[in-house]
């Protein structure tokens, strides 16, 4: 297996703050995508910390201009006409908008009050407020992001006040609840982030985040902008030193992601608890990178049979075509709102559409693609699975 990493002691940890990044060197070959679902040219440095484990991006100069341009362009949910992702029940393929999805499956758990005042941390165009504004109506709702680019869009949602565009701590009043759907994963330096959202809520109160697990989707990995790559214990260390005590702490809610609801605690612990051996990391990370490397390779060997085209127009197939160049021809979607469309210069067909002869490949983690590869039989093109984890430990093996 090709990829392996090597020590380096000049790059600073944002987690724990030590120096020892290890970088994996093979990662500078990827191809990678923007968070917004866009291209984006090889290079970056991953790596893992020595001291906390952290898997992690350097950030460097390299990396907040790289950061900068993406942020200057973002475009929410682009494919879709800005319509949020949805997320599919994979054995019966039928789908929900995430945020209803995530609110719904938190609050069958925990008994919020009817009443209260909320924050959305990096709430794009509004899409968890407007599900929220729904399930709670007598809540007073709020925004934040990095511009005010959809500050009118947001400020129509029923019961938004305002969406603010400055620093969380600039932010007037305290609040009930504060949530962050996937932006944790692009915060620099993300101990002192938390600590300044604790300081925004109310004794008690709580805080919602969802975020990319990169052990169950290895696509998290060759995401540009994503500076910190978690896993279920790096969260629950980096709350408990943040200040808050965990109420729920699961991936079962929505595949490749983990959730987390908080709770503000009287104490932050001391940072020196955020260490640990990082073994596991490395190692899951490696194979993440090695499965990586064989999808392309797979991918390849199917495109050689005829026609070919990508499962799904978001960051996996974005990747995966810009490794492939013009070996992709098409993509698949079931989303109704992404189809009969181009996307990447490409036409996006419903799957039974897709020709009888013609071979798609399904650019998800192996058990997710499967499921899908399970409902699509009944369809006329060629479905093909990715590689699967098994083949990892049997390259292992060989080679011991």
């Amino acid at each position: 297996m090709k990829t392996k990493t090597v020590k380096n002691e000049s790059h600073r940890c944002h987690i724990c703050y030590t120096h020892g990044v290890e970088l994996f060197p093979v990662y500078s070959n990827f191809y990678r995508v923007t968070s917004d679902c866009k291209p984006w040219q090889q290079g970056g440095k991953l790596g893992v910390c020595r001291s906390c484990g952290c898997v992690q991006k350097i950030c460097d100069d390299d990396f907040y201009n790289e950061c900068s341009q993406i942020y200057d362009s973002y475009s929410v949910y682009y494919q879709g006409g800005d319509q949020e992702q949805k997320t599919f029940e994979q054995s019966k393929g039928m789908s929900r908008y995430r945020s209803e999805l995530l609110l719904t499956e938190v609050f069958k758990r925990f008994d919020l009050p009817s009443k209260g005042r909320l924050l959305d941390v990096g709430c794009g165009n509004g899409n968890l407020l407007r599900s929220f504004s729904a399930l709670y109506p007598y809540w007073i709702l709020a925004g934040s992001e990095l511009n005010g680019k959809y500050k009118q869009v947001v400020e129509q949602i029923e019961n938004v006040e305002a969406l603010y565009a400055c620093d969380v701590e600039e932010i007037s009043g305290q609040f009930d609840m504060i949530t962050m759907l996937h932006c944790l994963e692009h915060i620099i330096d993300p101990v002192n982030f938390l600590r300044k959202l604790r300081n925004k809520i109310n004794r008690g109160g709580l805080l919602l985040i969802e975020v990319p697990d990169y052990t169950q989707n290895p696509f998290d990995l060759i995401i540009a902008d994503h500076c910190s790559h978690f896993n279920m214990e790096d969260l629950k260390k980096l709350f408990h030193v943040s200040g808050f005590e965990i109420i729920i702490a699961t991936s079962d809610y929505i595949s490749k992601e983990l959730t987390f609801l908080v709770r503000k605690s009287e104490d932050c612990a001391n940072a020196e608890s955020l260490k640990r051996e990082n073994s596991h990391h490395h190692n899951a990370t490696m194979k993440a990178l090695w499965w990586l490397e064989q999808t392309v390779h797979k991918a390849f060997t199917i495109a050689e049979q005829g026609d070919f085209g990508l499962f799904g127009i978001a960051v996996a197939s974005t990747w995966l075509c810009s490794e492939l160049g013009d070996t992709v021809t098409f993509f698949v979607d079931e989303d109704a709102s992404r189809r009969e469309k181009e996307f990447m210069g490409r036409k996006v067909y419903d799957p039974k559409d897709v020709p009888s002869d013609w071979n798609v490949l399904i650019v998800f983690p192996f058990q997710i693609a499967n499921n899908i590869w399970k409902r699509m039989k009944s369809y006329n093109a060629i479905f093909h699975l990715p590689p699967s984890d098994e083949q990892y430990f049997e390259e292992r093996s060989n080679a011991t």
